[in-house]
């Protein structure tokens, strides 16, 4: 049998990130630049994750081919916020 739902440690282990990360992505939300936090259930007073979330989240995050894509990405995002900022302000 297959396990349907992680605990935090087995989560991190999965994911292969910090359980830190899982906590303050829980406490913060989501966060501009930063990696979305995986979506999570509350069983009690327990946090729990399912295995088909994850599997979703993971598929659903960014693939690149080299790094320079991954800062070329956010400079485009950037500078097309900048862009978005100038126009209203020279219509104002």
């Amino acid at each position: 049998m297959d396990k349907r739902v992680f605990t935090e440690i087995e989560t991190a282990a999965y994911l292969g990130m910090s359980r830190s990360y899982l906590r303050q992505s829980r406490m913060d939300g989501n966060r501009e630049n930063r990696t979305p936090a995986p979506p999570f259930i509350r069983i009690g007073r327990s946090i729990r994750y399912l295995k088909e979330d994850l599997d979703l989240w993971l598929d659903a995050l960014p693939k690149y081919q080299q790094l320079n894509q991954v800062t070329a990405g956010k400079h485009v995002q950037h500078c097309t916020a900048l862009d978005e900022t100038d126009q209203k302000s020279s219509e104002s």
